[in-house]
């Protein structure tokens, strides 16, 4: 039988190569309960997931919408300026941000988890509902009192190496997520609930013809966004822009990953 690790202990070289990515990124989630993080030394995953989207599915073209996801990037930049991230993963209806506390750009609130959780989760769902109000399809859902709902998850991370691990994480949430989307549009969702992410794919790419491959990558990766300091030419002090990177983790090795993030 396989020892779990102790609650609140560090996890230990052996320990880690026993876990999986999924069950050391549930590890780190679960230790951080009611918690508050050192606001000058602490990396921190934040997951934001819009969590009534089906909600506005009259407002959104399925599997998927360009101008939905387009919202959703903006409201990541919103938060990348408004709570100074690092970086943030977007994917299908859920944004994950890296904060990085350090002794120069402290973490908001003192580090204090729930008033973080909190100013998030309103910041994100005030921007999307601002933003979304531009369509013309919305008012009725409005009329109902249907406004979208955010979810939001902080955990700290152990180290730099481990911030990369849950981007890539994130993002192959995010390729089974664009899986899902397509297994309900096509209507196929039970019968092949039980079958593995690959076999889906060759299912809906060779029985239903779905054109898996051309499904546009932001879709099934996600996007990355950089929040960096610059001086541009011409002006007297530096100032933050975010950068949009559209290339997958996949493929990249742990120096590449940390680089992207932190450099």
């Amino acid at each position: 039988m396989k020892e779990k690790p102790i609650p609140g202990q560090p996890l230990t070289t052996k320990e880690k190569s026993r876990m999986c990515l999924y069950e050391r990124m549930s590890y780190y989630q679960d230790q951080e309960k009611d918690q508050a993080f050192n606001p000058s030394n602490s990396v921190l995953l934040v997951r934001v997931s819009f969590k009534n989207i089906r909600r506005f599915s009259k407002v959104f073209e399925q599997p998927f919408d360009t101008a939905g996801f387009d919202l959703i990037q903006q409201t990541a930049t919103y938060l990348l300026n408004t709570f100074k991230a690092k970086y943030a993963h977007v994917g299908v209806g859920e944004i994950t941000l890296v904060l990085h506390g350090t002794e120069k750009t402290p973490l908001d609130y003192g580090g204090k988890k729930q008033k973080l959780v909190s100013a998030i989760t309103s910041a994100a769902a005030s921007h999307f509902s601002l933003k979304l109000a531009n369509s013309n399809d919305i008012d009725d859902l409005y009329d109902r009192g249907i406004y979208p709902t955010f979810d939001v998850t902080i955990f700290r991370v152990p180290n730099r190496t481990e911030t990369g691990n849950a981007l890539l994480w994130a993002e192959r949430e995010n390729t089974k997520k664009c899986i899902i989307a397509i297994s309900s549009h096509l209507g196929i969702s039970k019968d092949i609930d039980n079958k593995t992410f690959v076999e889906r794919i060759r299912i809906i790419k060779e029985v239903h013809k779905f054109d898996w491959d051309n499904v546009d990558s932001k879709f099934k990766n996600g996007i990355y966004i950089k929040r960096k300091k610059v001086h541009l030419e011409g002006e007297e002090f530096s100032r933050y822009i975010t950068e949009v990177q559209p290339e997958s983790f996949t493929n990249s090795s742990i120096d590449e990953r940390n680089k992207r993030i932190f450099i």
